[in-house]
C-alpha cells in the first residue's frame, strides 16, 4: 500500500512535465507552414468559448458626445449566423429598456449597434444585456464618460489600432490628489485608460486657474 501511494504521488507530480512535453512535440518544425497552428489556436478559443457570449470588456465606457457606439464581443463559431437580441437598461429602472435591438454572431464575433446615446446621462451606469438565440447570455456595464473640465490631445500608445484617438484629461480634486488620466477612444469606446504622474497635470491645471488681475 505504501509503494502504491508513492507511485500515485509520482504520477501526479510528473503530469505537468508530460503535458509540457506533449505541447513541445506538437510544435511545428522550423520552416513549416504555420496555418495549422493558427487553426489550432482558433479551435482552442472556440472550445473555451463554446456556447457562450462574452463582451470584450465587462465595463464599457462611451465618449460623452457619442450618439452611436458599437460594443463588441466574442461568440462561439458554432453559432455563426444565429441571431442575438440586446437591451440597455437603467440600473434604477428595470420596467422597460432604454434601447433594444438585434444583431448576429458573425465569424466568432458580434457588435451591438447602439443609437440614441445622446439621451443618456453621463456618469450614470447602465446595464447592457445580449442574449443568443441558443440561450447564452452576457452582461456588461455601460457608462457615458462626462466631459472633462480641460483636456489636450495625446499620442496613442504603441501598437494601437488605426483610428485610435487619445487625450490627457485633468481630474481636479481637493488637496494633492489632483491627477491626470490618459484616455484613448476607438469608435467612441474607451480602449485605454491610465492615471499619469501628478507632474503631468501642471499645464492642464493652469488652464483652470483664474486669469491674473493686473496691478495686484
Amino acid at each position: 500500500m505504501l509503494n502504491r501511494r508513492y507511485v500515485l504521488t509520482f504520477s501526479f507530480a510528473a503530469l505537468p512535465f508530460v503535458v509540457l512535453l506533449s505541447f513541445q512535440n506538437c510544435a511545428p518544425a522550423p520552416g513549416q507552414v504555420t496555418a495549422q497552428a493558427a487553426s489550432d489556436e482558433v479551435r482552442i478559443i472556440d472550445e473555451w468559448n463554446k456556447a457562450q457570449l462574452q463582451f470584450a470588456t465587462d465595463d464599457v465606457q462611451v465618449q460623452d458626445d457619442a450618439a452611436v457606439a458599437k460594443p463588441s464581443g466574442l461568440c462561439s463559431r458554432e453559432f455563426n449566423g444565429r441571431s442575438l437580441r440586446w437591451a440597455l437598461w437603467a440600473d434604477h429602472d428595470s420596467s422597460q429598456p432604454l434601447l433594444y435591438g438585434e444583431s448576429a454572431c458573425q465569424s466568432g464575433q458580434f457588435s451591438l449597434p447602439l443609437t440614441g446615446l445622446e439621451n443618456m446621462v453621463c456618469g450614470v451606469p447602465h446595464r447592457l444585456v445580449v442574449e443568443g438565440s441558443w440561450g447564452a447570455v452576457a452582461t456588461a456595464r455601460l457608462t457615458k464618460r462626462c466631459q472633462p473640465l480641460v483636456s489636450e490631445p495625446a499620442f496613442p500608445p504603441a501598437q494601437s489600432p488605426p483610428g485610435t484617438q487619445c487625450s490627457i484629461e485633468f481630474v481636479p480634486a481637493e488637496g494633492v490628489n489632483s491627477s491626470c488620466v490618459q484616455v484613448c477612444y476607438r469608435d467612441h469606446i474607451v480602449t485605454f485608460h491610465a492615471v499619469l504622474e501628478k507632474s503631468s497635470c501642471s499645464v492642464l491645471a493652469q488652464k483652470l486657474a483664474p486669469p491674473a488681475i493686473s496691478g495686484l
